[in-house]
């Protein structure tokens, strides 16, 4: 079984500065966007109080991650929890943990990764991805269960789900050129007679 599936099923979560994460579920994944985290969005290298943030949220459920931000009491709360932290023991191994925790939580079914082109993210097709992708990942899935279910779902989960709702459909499947048969010496020989 491929690694992608594996997790999707297996992956255990770690414990960061004292709290044990969640799985990351879609609805995590949104509030993490909601707040412009690096960690989702890439757009720049996270500081001490994203990655603070971030393992806020995602040792929360994400509904109360979410009612926090609502009430606008999110970014106090981080900062009481990341005064108690203190100086960090091994940063090293506890970013790497966390980083380890994401890299397995956002593997996405490899034909569905997205990609740049001509400065624009593309997803599947080559389409354009018009709202943030943990929305469209729920929405698929709120086909076949209800909301909170779909939110509440590991986003390595939600790709699973996703690519196995699309398995036999051929116009997903990558382009690959097929190798060129090889052509032998005596094929040339007779083609040039």
């Amino acid at each position: 079984m491929q690694k992608f599936y594996a997790d999707a099923f297996f992956a255990s979560t770690p414990k960061v500065l004292g709290l044990d994460l969640q799985p990351l579920t879609l609805g995590h994944a949104f509030t993490l966007l909601a707040i412009e985290s690096p960690y989702i969005t890439g757009s720049k290298i996270p500081q001490i109080d994203d990655f603070l943030a971030a393992v806020w949220i995602c040792s929360q459920s994400w509904t109360v991650a979410r009612d926090k931000l609502v009430a606008n009491t999110f970014g106090d709360e981080v900062v009481a929890w990341g005064n108690k932290q203190g100086e960090l023991k091994n940063p090293t191994e506890t970013i790497k943990a966390f980083s380890d925790y994401l890299e397995t939580y956002l593997q996405v079914a490899p034909r569905y990764d997205s990609h740049i082109v001509n400065g624009q993210e593309v997803g599947v097709a080559g389409k354009s991805v018009r709202v943030p992708w943990p929305l469209a990942a729920a929405w698929l899935l709120m086909a076949r269960m209800s909301e909170t279910e779909a939110w509440n779902t590991p986003t390595v989960r939600a790709f699973a789900y996703i690519a196995a709702d699309n398995a036999y459909d051929d116009s997903l499947i990558p382009d690959i050129s097929e190798p060129e048969p090889e052509i032998s010496e005596a094929t040339t020989e007779q083609e040039s007679a």
